[in-house]
C-alpha cells in the first residue's frame, strides 16, 4: 500500500520579525496527500503510520518550517481519526465538535448508490501545526454541484477551501 505526499515551501518575508522571534523569513510547509483507503487488511496501521509521516514531514529541520500545513483525502474512516490528529499536536478547524451540524463538514458519499452501507462522511481535511500568529479558518467545501458536459460528476468528493494567516 503505497501512497504518496505534495510537499511545497512557501517562505514569507514577515513585516514585523519581532513578532516571530526575530526571524527575516518564515517558511510555511503545505502537505498535499491521499491517505490509504481502503478498510479491510492493515489499512487502519496504513492510514495512521501515513498521517505520522506527513505530520513529520511539517516538522523537517532542514530546512526547518516556522508551521505546517496537511489537506487532502484522510480518509477518515477509523473510530480513531479526529484522535490521531489531536495525538500528532495538530489542530483541526473543521473538527466536528466545534460546530453544531457536523454533517456539514461531509465531503464524500453524496453520489453513493447505497447510502445505507456507506453514508455521508468527512473524509477529507485540512489540518495544522498551530504555532506562534498563524491561524487557520475553518474550511469551506465547495464542488457540490461540479459536473462534466456529459453530466458524469467529476469527483465523488467535495474539494475544501481555506485561508492561513501569519
Amino acid at each position: 500500500m503505497s501512497r504518496t505526499a505534495i510537499v511545497t515551501d512557501i517562505r514569507l518575508a514577515p513585516l514585523e520579525p519581532e513578532l516571530y522571534r526575530g526571524r527575516r523569513d518564515l517558511t510555511i510547509r503545505i502537505v498535499n496527500t491521499h491517505l490509504e483507503s481502503l478498510k479491510e487488511g492493515n489499512s487502519v496501521e496504513c492510514r495512521a503510520e501515513q498521517l505520522i509521516i506527513c505530520a513529520k514531514l511539517l516538522r523537517m529541520e532542514d530546512p526547518a518550517a516556522y508551521a505546517g500545513i496537511i489537506g487532502g483525502d484522510f480518509n477518515a474512516i477509523d473510530d480513531d481519526a479526529e484522535e490521531q490528529i489531536r495525538d500528532l499536536r495538530l489542530s483541526d478547524p473543521g473538527e466536528p465538535s466545534q460546530f453544531a451540524d457536523a454533517k456539514e463538514f461531509h465531503t464524500w458519499g453524496f453520489h453513493e448508490t447505497k447510502p445505507l452501507k456507506f453514508p455521508t462522511c468527512r473524509m477529507d481535511k485540512i489540518v495544522f501545526t498551530p504555532h506562534g500568529e498563524v491561524t487557520l479558518d475553518p474550511p469551506v467545501i465547495f464542488g457540490q454541484n461540479a459536473k462534466t458536459e456529459e453530466e458524469e460528476w467529476v469527483s465523488d468528493h467535495y474539494g475544501l477551501l481555506t485561508t492561513f494567516s501569519v
